[in-house]
């Protein structure tokens, strides 16, 4: 089976893929513009709402559980946000 999305411009690093020009999503990292309007999003519900666990932003935002944690453990690190 092959994997691939248009979002992704690299090759694809995973063997069964025949070296296609898109890169499988799995050996590839959210492209900055789609993250960054996630952080700005996340920020966002986070000033209106201080109090909302990982688990209602993840609900809010429409995207999964792990995302949402990657993403505020992300805006941890920049310092953008305390815990």
């Amino acid at each position: 089976m092959k994997h691939q999305n248009a979002l992704f411009a690299r090759g694809c690093q995973r063997k069964n893929c025949g070296g296609m020009a898109v890169a499988c999503p799995r050996t590839t990292s959210m492209p900055s513009v789609l993250s960054d309007v996630l952080h700005y999003r996340i920020l966002r519900l986070l000033e209106a709402r201080p109090d909302i666990s990982q688990r209602q932003l993840a609900k809010e935002l429409g995207v999964s559980l792990g995302k949402t944690n990657y993403c505020v453990q992300a805006l941890l690190q920049k310092d953008w946000i305390k815990v």
